[in-house]
């Protein structure tokens, strides 16, 4: 009596497939940060730094009200925060999708030296834009050195 062979042939494929994440606050909320360069710093040394920030989003940016935008600052130390502005640097005017508006951001450097990673970020409606998963604007590489 013969028998049923049945062969199985297994083909592996290849895919490639990129997802882009897009949450209705991070399209409705998004930046492209250019701050000036940065000079090494000194410890606890505040400076103002020029930032232009680009309103790449699809809604005003208001600069009155309650929780107006406001643009922060972090200080990183490899992957750890070591400092948040909380208050923010106000916007002058509102900035409505597509405008570039320029910021003189006061910023304090961190009290140890070292090379830090600063980030900017945006506040809407109380909360930051990189809670929304917008990314931050980054200025790897900064030096704080010691006070001589």
């Amino acid at each position: 009596m013969p028998g049923i062979r049945c062969w199985l042939i297994a083909v592996t494929v290849p895919i490639t497939v990129t997802l882009a994440l897009v949450t209705p606050a991070s399209a409705q909320y998004n930046a492209r940060y250019a701050p000036a360069p940065l000079p090494p710093l000194t410890v606890n040394q505040t400076t103002t730094v020029q930032v232009k920030v680009t309103n790449t989003g699809s809604v005003t940016w208001e600069n009155t009200g309650r929780c107006p935008v406001v643009l922060g600052y972090r200080w990183y130390y490899t992957q750890t925060k070591v400092f948040e502005d909380t208050q923010g640097t106000p916007l002058p005017t509102a900035v409505a999708p597509g405008q570039t508006v320029e910021l003189a951001a006061t910023i304090e450097a961190p009290s140890v030296q070292g090379s830090y990673t600063l980030a900017w970020d945006l506040r809407a409606k109380c909360e930051w834009f990189t809670s929304l998963g917008v990314a931050p604007g980054l200025q790897p590489n900064v030096e704080v050195r010691a006070k001589r």
